[in-house]
């Protein structure tokens, strides 16, 4: 417990003593009693900083998966380059087709977008007779492994007669 004696001194009771304070001492100590902050270059009203952002999350929980799912409405927005009638950022330009020939096989996209007005419009696969053809050939050529049979008798070895 602290006691005042007078403007600069106080008596501490813990300790059985007198206390001389300082002048940066008595201004903590009468602001504090006023209800103010200890120093006075403190802000009370300093902008908020959130500290805790996606980066830094308060917790360390993992995300749900319901996070990563998109909404029901979302999945009725999208529309992938793949769909017959895919949105007109995924269809290349004309230059972008010339360009792609102009390519190696290797670094050529696979697929290129194109856009069908209906799902009947869409032409059937053209290379199904040629991939068709390979599977049978394939499966036709493939080495055939033979299954060796071995008789039980020559599994067991020499049994004793006694």
């Amino acid at each position: 417990m602290v006691i005042f004696l007078s403007r600069h001194k106080i008596y501490d009771k813990y300790n059985d003593e007198d206390v001389d304070l300082t002048k940066e001492e008595t201004k903590l100590i009468r602001r504090m009693l006023k209800g103010k902050a200890p120093h006075g270059d403190f802000d009370l009203y300093a902008p908020y900083v959130d500290w805790f952002d996606s980066k830094h999350p308060l917790s360390n929980a993992p995300e749900p998966k319901s996070r990563f799912i998109p909404s029901k409405w979302e999945a009725k927005k999208a529309s992938h380059e793949e769909s017959y009638n895919p949105s007109l950022e995924y269809i290349p330009t004309q230059e972008e087709i010339n360009s792609y020939q102009l390519m190696d096989e290797e670094d050529r996209p696979i697929f290129i977008p194109k856009r069908f007005m209906s799902l009947k419009s869409i032409p059937a696969y053209e290379n199904a007779v040629k991939d068709s053809f390979e599977r049978c050939l394939d499966l036709y050529l493939c080495p055939r492994v033979c299954k060796k049979r071995v008789a039980p008798r020559n599994t067991v070895g020499d049994v004793p007669l006694e």
